[in-house]
């Protein structure tokens, strides 16, 4: 926190977009406190009973902000609400809290708070970002749950009348499906993810959202002044003259933007002088395609495959695997949809399958080598997806090869499934093209060699930097050295496209970096084929795409390739940006 006199400063994560200048409206969403006491075993079912009733009314008030959600903008994310309705219809659950009541003669409400926190341990095991952070979901089920069983009344976002942003320690999605964005005009949070359900209904929404303050719901005054800017990731409160004037500049030159980049939509995806990139979108269920589109992204990079694991608690069989991506398929086709095989292990989603324990389960049994052991798993999803090929244009990717024995073992048992569905006289298209998703150095340093025995490359950047530079890019204490403009990274890149080109495949960048806006002109320079990234940042990236010279990005990409430090190699880009795209781009935005 940093603070000037009158106003104080406090930086947070960016979660939804715009720039806000209101009074606060503090909103109470604080866990309860709650009870734990010992009862005695002629109780217990009193207790259980308590539960079932919590748990009953729970989802009654999930139906209601269902059905209200059918009527907004923003619907087709209704999948959220069902996600957590799908927690509390969990039999599996309800019986371990229904077990922890009556074994360890606890009340209900600490018994719900036991079985949840062992969930909760779980999720934070997880490298993946955004299935780490389907941990809110679990804690705004538990919240709600306990407040039904302690009588809790909780104020609802729609009885708010003023103008205002709204200030709390969280919300919820179903919190969200209650706002009346005339008067909601911007939401400050102490915690949350980029990638926390609520902040995806808020970028759904279009209300400008800034996450993990901290401490804002208790530095805030009720009524108070604020500056929310969700474009920096800031909140200021008690805001001095001269910040709001700066502020109502900036958002007025953020609005036109906005306008500006509406208007791109339809235009094609190519630079100024003609070069087309494919754009596309990295998505994890069928319901964003909507948004996709409306976006301007028509292909699909990148889906991940897991989502459907946490629609189920028991392993999903084959049938839901097919009506899982065949809905995918219909819903982009004739476009390519570029399917990742499962990326669990054993620190991810298979809570119900019995796994060794490992000491850094991010180098352990996981993605391919996960499914190259549990074939039984792997077979039913790749039965699943060739079955779903004849619905639209179907890639398949494996992650995290490591080597050409692994991508040929995968191959192999696909060959198997592709004869197990001829002689059953199955329909599927013979010709898939097959990918190799490029996340760990040996893949890089092996890529002239895996190069000729796929179709396409996918370098997934978060894994591979994270695995190249030896960082836990988590890890608060070296995190710093987490870099994607790393002269070491720079070159592998260079590397991976060359081994694809010569190979006569196309490489793609599915990772984080794809949808950084600054790093365009330098992936286009590279040769990049394909780029693929999140809904949100298309537009942005599109804007960069056609104001820039290819001739141009490919003297600067050389020139990165003999840079020393990642420090040279940013001051390049930023050159690169303020020369051609001085309006488009303003460095301090970068």
């Amino acid at each position: 926190m940093t603070s000037a006199p009158g106003q104080v400063v406090l930086r947070g994560i960016k979660g939804s977009p715009g720039i806000v200048v209101g009074h606060v409206r503090l909103v109470d969403r604080s866990q309860p406190q709650i009870p734990r006491r010992m009862i005695e075993p002629s109780t217990a079912s009193r207790e259980v009973e308590r539960l079932r009733e919590a748990v009953l009314q729970g989802k009654s008030q999930l139906t209601e902000v269902k059905e209200r959600m059918d009527t907004i903008e923003g619907s087709e994310h209704i999948y959220i609400i069902e996600s957590h309705m799908a927690i509390l219809a969990d039999k599996v659950v309800i019986s371990d809290i229904v077990d922890t009541i009556r074994t360890e003669r606890i009340n209900a409400e600490w018994a719900v708070d036991k079985v949840f926190g062992r969930l909760r341990r779980i999720f934070d095991t997880i490298e993946d970002e955004y299935l780490r952070e389907r941990k809110s979901d679990l804690d705004h089920v538990q919240r709600r749950v306990i407040s039904n069983l302690m009588g809790v009344k909780r104020e609802r976002l729609d009885e708010i009348h003023e103008e205002v942003v709204v200030v709390a320690h969280d919300l919820s999605p179903a919190d969200m499906a209650h706002i009346d964005r005339s008067k909601i005009k911007g939401i400050a949070l102490d915690i949350g993810g980029q990638a926390s359900h609520t902040t995806i209904l808020a970028r759904a929404l279009e209300i400008p959202l800034v996450v993990g303050l901290e401490k804002i719901s208790q530095e805030a005054n009720q009524g108070g002044e604020i500056i929310l800017d969700g474009l920096a990731g800031l909140a200021i409160l008690n805001p001095e003259l001269s910040t709001v004037e700066s502020y109502v500049n900036r958002k007025r030159a953020y609005q036109l933007e906005e306008e500006q980049l509406l208007a791109i939509v339809d235009r094609p995806n190519q630079t100024r002088d003609g070069r087309p990139l494919r754009l596309s979108a990295n998505i994890e269920f069928p319901d964003e395609i909507p948004a996709m589109h409306r976006h301007g992204a028509r292909s699909v990079g990148l889906f991940r495959s897991e989502y459907l694991l946490m629609l189920h608690r028991d392993l999903p069989d084959e049938q839901a695997h097919y009506e899982f991506y065949s809905e995918v398929l219909k819903r982009t086709a004739p476009d390519p949809v570029t399917i990742r095989t499962l990326d669990v292990g054993t620190d991810k989603l298979l809570t119900n399958i019995a796994h060794p324990r490992e000491a850094n389960p991010a180098m352990g049994l996981r993605a391919i080598r996960f499914c190259l052991s549990r074939q039984d798993i792997f077979r039913v999803q790749l039965r699943a997806l060739l079955r779903a090929s004849v619905h639209g244009e179907l890639r398949i990717m494996f992650p995290m090869i490591s080597g050409v024995d692994e991508l040929r073992s995968a191959k192999a048992l696909l060959k198997q499934v592709q004869q197990e569905l001829d002689d059953e006289g199955v329909e599927y298209r013979k010709q898939v093209p097959l990918g190799a998703m490029i996340e760990v150095p040996s893949a890089a340093i092996m890529s002239d060699v895996l190069a000729r025995e796929v179709d396409f490359f996918s370098v997934g950047t978060n894994d591979l930097i994270q695995y190249s530079l030896a960082v836990d890019r988590v890890n608060e204490h070296v995190n710093y050295l987490f870099d994607p403009l790393h002269p070491a990274i720079i070159r592998t890149l260079h590397l991976l496209v060359r081994s694809a080109h010569n190979a006569g495949i196309e490489i793609a960048i599915c990772g984080e970096m794809a949808g950084e806006p600054i790093y365009l002109p330098l992936l286009l320079g590279l040769e990049m084929d394909e780029l693929s990234m999140n809904s949100s940042s298309f537009l942005r990236v599109k804007s960069i795409l056609l104001g820039t010279d290819y001739a141009a990005s490919q003297q600067m990409a050389q020139s990165a390739l003999q840079c020393h430090t990642a420090a040279e190699v940013r001051a390049l880009v930023h050159g690169h940006l303020r020369e051609h795209h001085p309006d488009l781009y303003k460095e301090k935005q970068l």
